[in-house]
């Protein structure tokens, strides 16, 4: 059977400012990407910010819409290939 437990994707503090510059996301979506980071779902998301999933699931659109990509994993593959680029 295959292994299908949630990897977590962990920056620093540093790199976050330097997507949230370099795209130009909100806090928010910075709330909400971090924790799609963890691996959690928009539901779960939901839950740990107090807002609806519906929320969390257009906010990272928006963010897909930044970054080129579309969907989770390819937003996650995109900030690791720039968290190379941070100073």
């Amino acid at each position: 059977m295959a292994d299908r437990s949630r990897k977590t994707i962990v920056f620093s503090e540093g790199q976050w400012k330097w997507f949230s510059k370099c795209w130009g996301f909100t806090k928010r979506e910075v709330d909400v990407l971090r924790l799609v980071c963890q691996g959690k779902s928009y539901e779960q998301i939901g839950k740990d910010l107090g807002i609806a999933h519906s929320t969390a699931t257009t906010l990272m659109g928006r963010v897909f819409k930044r970054i080129g990509v579309n969907d989770r994993l390819g937003a996650v593959i995109e900030l690791i290939k720039r968290s190379h680029d941070t100073p």
